[in-house]
C-alpha cells in the first residue's frame, strides 16, 4: 500500500538546482510528483510524492543524502495521514554536523595535525563510500593517544547549530521526549546530553588507558542498526508510534532510524553556518514549522 509524503526544500541560494536534481532523480525512479508549492512564511518550497514501502523511502533518503551536502541544504520528508500531517512526540537527531556545526573526530585530529586524513574519512563515511563500523574503527586507531581532557576540551569548542537551544525548548515546552543518538564517543555524546537535557542518548564506547587516554580500540560502535534499534525500543517505552517521530540526520549511519519514523530530516553542518541572518532564518522556519505541528 502506498504512503502519501510531502517533502519540504528549504530556500536557498541553489534552491532551484537542488529542486532541478529532486525531480531528476524522482523522474529516474518513476516517481510522481505535484507541482511546487512556495510558503515564504517558513522559507520554502514543497512537494508531495507517494512511496510503496518503508524500503522504498530509506531508497529514496540515501539518493537524496548527496544533495544536501553538495548544496548546502535541508530536506524535510513528512508523512501523511488521510492527508494530513502526524503530530510531533518524539524527537530524535544526530550529533555531528546536526546539532551541533562540526565533526567531533575532526576537532580530535586538530590536536595530532592529522586534520585533513580525518575530514577525508569521515567525509567518505558520511556519504556511504566505506562501512561505516569499519571507518569509525580506523579513524579512533588513528587518535590513539588523545586524553579525556583533549575530548573536554574539543567539546568545549563546538557550536550548536543555530536556534538549537530555542528549538529543543519550544519542543521540551511541548511535552515532547527526546532523544540523542550518535556514534562519537559516549563520554562526548554524554556532555550534550546533559546540556540540552534530552531524555535519552547513545554513543559509542571506547577504551582508554591507565592514563586515561585513548587506546586506539572500541568497546561498542553504535552503528545505523544499533541508532534504529534504540529509537524504537524508547518509542515503545513511551508508548509512541514511529509515525509522531521526528528524527535528523546527515550521514548514511542515520538512515535506518530515518525511514520508519513520520518525520524524516537531512541536513548538513553547512546549511546550518551560512551568513547570520540565514542561518538564523533558517532556525526560525524550522520553529515555525514544528509550532503548527506539535500537540
Amino acid at each position: 500500500m502506498q504512503k502519501e509524503y510531502k517533502l519540504y526544500i528549504w530556500e536557498a541560494d541553489k534552491a532551484q538546482s537542488v529542486i532541478a536534481e529532486v525531480e531528476a532523480l524522482f523522474t529516474e525512479r518513476n516517481i510522481a510528483f505535484t507541482p511546487w508549492e512556495k510558503d515564504a512564511h517558513i522559507g520554502c518550497q514543497s512537494t508531495k510524492l507517494c512511496l510503496n514501502d518503508e524500503a522504498g523511502k530509506r531508497r529514496i533518503l540515501s539518493a537524496l543524502l548527496p544533495l544536501i551536502h553538495k548544496h548546502d541544504c535541508m530536506l524535510y520528508l513528512q508523512e501523511q495521514e488521510n492527508r494530513r500531517t502526524t503530530p510531533i512526540a518524539f524527537f530524535a537527531c544526530d550529533l555531528d554536523g546536526t546539532l551541533i556545526q562540526e565533526e567531533l573526530l575532526v576537532c580530535l585530529a586538530e590536536i595530532k595535525g592529522i586534520q585533513e586524513t580525518m575530514q577525508a574519512q569521515t567525509q567518505q563515511a558520511i556519504l556511504g563510500a566505506k562501512a561505516f563500523s569499519e571507518s569509525f574503527a580506523q579513524r579512533t586507531a588513528l587518535l590513539k593517544g588523545i586524553s579525556l581532557s583533549n575530548m573536554q576540551e574539543a567539546v568545549s569548542q563546538t557550536h550548536y547549530a543555530r536556534g538549537a537551544k530555542a528549538l529543543l525548548q519550544h519542543i521540551k515546552n511541548e511535552g515532547i521526549k527526546t532523544a540523542l543518538l550518535s556514534s562519537n564517543y559516549q563520554s562526548m555524546v554524554q556532555f550534550f546530553a546533559e546540556d540540552l537535557a534530552f531524555d535519552y542518548y547513545l554513543g559509542s564506547e571506547a577504551y582508554f588507558d591507565d592514563a586515561c587516554k585513548l587506546s586506539g580500540e572500541l568497546k561498542r560502535i553504535i552503528d545505523t542498526e544499533d541508532k534504529a534499534k534504540a529509537l524504537s525500543s524508547w518509542l515503545k517505552a513511551e508508548g509512541i508510534s514511529p509515525k509522531n517521530c521526528l528524527a535528523i540526520g546527515d550521514g548514511t549511519n542515520d538512515l535506518e532510524m530515518l525511514s520508519p519514523v513520520g518525520h524524516s530530516v537531512l541536513c548538513s553542518a553547512s546549511a546550518q553556518k551560512g551568513e547570520k541572518n540565514q542561518a538564523e532564518n533558517f532556525s526560525f522556519s524550522w520553529l515555525s514549522l514544528l509550532s503548527k505541528q506539535t500537540v
